[in-house]
């Protein structure tokens, strides 16, 4: 199951990534950092998707972009430091605030694989 990580600076998309990449190795972990860079990530994903978003603006649009408005398998974790407002509380949107550990993250990222179908037992 690919790995998304799509938003933020470069340094945290590094971090995003070598995290990701050293915790699940041979899943593919790919960055966006621009609207088109993540179009055309997607038009090449296929199957349940993992994504990590460090953004502020516009997560409602981004997450059902990402998961194609619910036809996509998959789950959303939002990094930053504000609470889900109640558009994005409605999303299956998982929330990891600023600051956080490695183990957190990888934590959650576990715990979110594990909810979906394709990991279940």
């Amino acid at each position: 199951m690919p790995f998304l990580v799509f938003g933020g600076d470069p340094f945290v998309h590094a971090d995003l990534c070598e995290m990701l990449e050293a915790e699940y190795p041979g899943e593919p972990v790919v960055a966006a950092a621009t609207e088109e860079e993540l179009r055309a990530l997607l038009d090449v994903i296929e199957g349940p998707i993992v994504a990590l978003l460090a953004i502020h603006n516009d997560v409602v649009r981004f997450s059902e972009m990402i998961l194609k408005g619910g036809e996509r398998p998959g789950a959303i974790i939002l990094i930053r430091n504000d609470p889900p407002t109640p558009a994005e509380a409605a999303l299956p949107l998982h929330h990891l605030t600023k600051p956080f550990s490695s183990r957190e993250l990888l934590v959650m990222v576990r715990n979110v694989r594990a909810d979906l179908p394709a990991f279940r037992s």
